[in-house]
């Protein structure tokens, strides 16, 4: 017997069995599992990427309404609005003077106070 032949041998009898098949649609290495996954995960980010009310638009509707600077504003959630933050409600503070605004769609943050109220 020989090296060579030897070799072969291994190769052979190593090689012989089939591998074990496995169940349909079974993931078996973690790097099938990921890339199944990032389609799923990344639909999800973009769909969250556009939920929630913009509250830098808030805050500069805000200040002008208010005649106080963004700094001294204070926001307190009231309500909260569906997926997109559509229908939320936020009272602010600042300046001696309070409004209530809503988030309203195709309009954004809209004053639900007539004119600034002084605080109570």
């Amino acid at each position: 017997m020989n090296i060579r032949s030897t070799k072969r041998e291994v190769i052979d009898n190593c090689c012989a069995e089939e591998p074990p098949e496995r169940a349909p649609g079974k993931l078996t290495t973690p790097k099938r599992k990921l890339g199944a996954l990032f389609p799923k995960v990344t639909l999800a980010l973009i769909v969250l990427a556009g939920c929630g009310p913009n509250l830098s638009e808030l805050r500069t509707r805000a200040a002008f309404d208010l005649e106080c600077s963004e700094e001294q504003l204070s926001l307190a959630k009231l309500r909260s609005g569906d997926a997109s933050g559509r229908g939320a409600q936020y009272g602010v503070t600042g300046c001696g003077k309070r409004s209530v605004y809503v988030n309203v769609q195709g309009a954004g943050w809209v004053n639900d106070t007539a004119g600034g109220e002084e605080p109570r």
